[in-house]
């Protein structure tokens, strides 16, 4: 599934290149990452895709286990199925690709700050600015943090926390910090119950992507998933 979206939006995704221009089902002529274009409108891939029961019989049948992001796509263009794609005429791609974005879309404006906070127990005792502040039990004691400063806890199996701070514009992608932290090994350690226990309860009705950027990772896929 795809929609129609521009120059801005194409540069930082999958771009689905059809056999012919309009809506409905196309055939696939190609695909391109994050192409570096200017003007013009794109397919942007949103990440929904649908793989039939003879296709899905085929891949259970090959002799190496794929990544269906990358070594997929390429075999369907080389004609191991066919490969269309469904394009919606209108959708909103509402896109979290890194901190600061979280923070100008959810956050919101106190003491002349923008701020985001989330299943924090702790005191806050100041907050300079920028700041995004999420998981954090009681006994960690009062946050305060400087302009740009934010902090994240994670609970893990076996005991104990591994607070971490970071900036707001660290990527963790390409800075080297999710190696640093080992974060990897660390989110597979995850005690859920202890996350889910700082949460307060509530019902609400809520409408939501089938898929987000967070943190310099696709919500649906490894490590995040995790």
């Amino acid at each position: 599934v795809a929609y129609p979206d521009g120059p801005w939006q194409a540069q930082r995704h999958g771009v689905y290149v059809g056999k012919k221009e309009g809506c409905g089902l196309v055939e696939v002529a190609g695909f391109l990452q994050k192409p570096k274009v200017s003007q013009g409108k794109f397919l942007i891939d949103t990440g929904i895709m649908h793989i039939g029961w003879g296709t899905a019989r085929k891949m259970e049948k090959l002799p190496i286990a794929g990544d269906i992001y990358e070594e997929f796509p390429k075999m369907l263009l080389d004609g191991f199925a066919p490969f269309s794609v469904s394009i919606v005429p209108k959708c909103e791609f509402f896109h979290i690709g890194s901190s600061r974005e979280l923070l100008a879309k959810l956050g919101q404006i106190e003491h002349g700050n923008m701020i985001f906070v989330d299943s924090c127990k702790a005191p806050i005792a100041s907050l300079g600015g920028d700041n995004i502040v999420t998981n954090v039990p009681k006994d960690y004691g009062s946050v305060s943090l400087s302009k740009g400063e934010c902090l994240t806890s994670l609970p893990l199996a076996g005991g104990g926390w591994y607070h971490l701070k970071y900036m707001i514009d660290d990527s963790f992608k390409t800075d080297g910090l999710w190696e640093k932290h080992e974060l990897g090994e660390k989110m597979k350690r995850i005690d859920h119950d202890k996350l889910l226990a700082l949460r307060v309860p509530r019902t609400v009705r809520v409408t939501v992507p089938a898929r987000i950027d967070f943190a310099g990772g696709w919500s649906d896929t490894p490590p995040i998933c995790f």
